[in-house]
């Protein structure tokens, strides 16, 4: 009895191995070899990606601006992160047992706090993930200032003709940039592991032609009515920053924000394949001291370290304005009721005050702008951290104002 029961367990082991052999196969005959070896091998995101993807550099500015360090002012921050955490601990050991690898508060401008934990150093490069969406919101900003992109009123089938899902669609240019499409994401979780090659979040992250994925979107329904987090909207930006500046992403960041911000050291952007396209969706590459320079480009309403309005500052206002009417399937339970989405950033409401804006990607990478408050935080980790966007916010109404400059 037991030895049947072996054989019938080894059989249908054997079938369950040849089936995702089969399957495997078919997913390498479709998105190619290359693809199938990555879910295999690499099989989920790391916080070095930046290193397994291939990447088009970014040079930094020739003459790097100098940011102010107001030392007087870290007692402060320590004290507000107390109070925001509820921690009596130290603030080093909390954020070195938490996974925290670049934490950075810029006040009014000056450098408030910089450290570096868990074997990071300020010219180690951090992988943004999903904080690149929301720098690709800002190069949307300077080729609309520049005369590229139309109004966000305009239709998506006219800037995307490619993408057949959006011919005949109500969906405009501000659909795609709030991620109120109306097209689903396909994940095709019952079949468990012979799921994991056809669904949408292994292809948008590890397939070698990121290009058709972004445009294999079908619009299903109404657009501007439904939020849904998707991937192949900052594809699609991406497609239409190189289409109308004909320079690769990296090329035009570099050209119109990276050198102009007196950035200190390169970035990159990691590419779906050698040679190819950026992925938009998470493979920009920084340094934390560069992008608190970011946030404070943002903080400053476009305004550069010059005094050169690199990004319009009516595109910073419409980012930090909420959509309305609001869409449905916002997750507030994560973000607070005074929570909302827009443009690829993620904003927190403020009464009679300027809202909040925050970056945001995957192993507790946080880009947080207060421009009421005049502070900008940049904390980036090694790994999921919950809580953290509520916890800046406390932070930095814990903090006095900074003086005026």
């Amino acid at each position: 009895m037991l030895q049947r029961a072996l054989q019938v367990i080894m059989a249908f082991a054997a079938s369950a191995i040849l089936v995702i052999l089969l399957d495997l196969t078919s997913a390498a005959a479709v998105y190619g070899p290359e693809y199938v070896w990555r879910l295999i091998v690499w099989f989920h995101p790391t916080p070095d990606d930046w290193q397994r993807f291939p990447a088009r550099p970014i040079c930094p500015s020739s003459n790097p601006a100098k940011l102010p360090v107001a030392p007087e002012a870290e007692a402060l921050v320590r004290a507000a992160f107390r109070q925001a955490s509820g921690s009596a601990g130290p603030m080093a050991d909390v954020l070195q047992r938490d996974g925290t690898t670049s934490f950075l508060v810029l006040r009014g401008g000056a450098l408030a706090f910089e450290g570096y934990y868990n074997g990071h150093q300020r010219d180690t490069v951090e992988n943004a993930f999903s904080i690149s969406k929301s720098v690709t919101a800002l190069l949307v900003g300077t080729a609309m200032a520049d005369g590229l992109i139309p109004s966000v009123e305009t239709p998506a089938e006219i800037l995307w003709p490619e993408v057949v899902g959006f011919h005949g669609s109500t969906a405009t240019l501000r659909d795609v940039l709030h991620m109120t499409i109306g097209a689903p994401l396909h994940e095709y979780t019952r079949y468990g592991p012979l799921s994991r090659p056809w669904a949408d979040s292994s292809l948008l992250y590890f397939a070698t032609d990121l290009r058709t994925q972004a445009t294999r979107l079908r619009v299903e329904a109404p657009p501007g009515q439904h939020f849904l987090y998707d991937d192949r909207a900052p594809m699609l930006m991406g497609l239409l920053i190189e289409r109308v500046t004909g320079v690769p992403v990296a090329q035009y960041l570099e050209r119109r924000l990276w050198r102009p911000l007196g950035t200190e050291f390169p970035a990159s952007w990691s590419l779906d394949r050698a040679r190819g396209f950026e992925k938009m969706e998470s493979g920009f590459n920084p340094r934390a001291i560069d992008l608190v320079r970011l946030g404070e480009l943002v903080r400053r309403d476009g305004v550069g370290p010059s005094g050169e309005q690199l990004v319009p500052r009516e595109w910073i206002a419409a980012i930090a304005t909420p959509p309305d009417p609001a869409p449905d399937g916002f997750p507030f339970d994560q973000f607070g009721q005074d929570g909302f989405y827009g443009y690829f950033w993620w904003g927190h409401r403020r009464v009679g005050e300027p809202n909040d804006l925050e970056a945001i990607g995957i192993f507790g990478q946080h880009l947080y702008v207060s421009r009421a408050k005049r502070t900008v935080i940049v904390r980036m980790g090694n790994r999921e951290a919950p809580g953290w966007s509520q916890l800046l916010r406390r932070m930095v109404d814990a903090l006095p104002l900074p003086p005026e400059p």
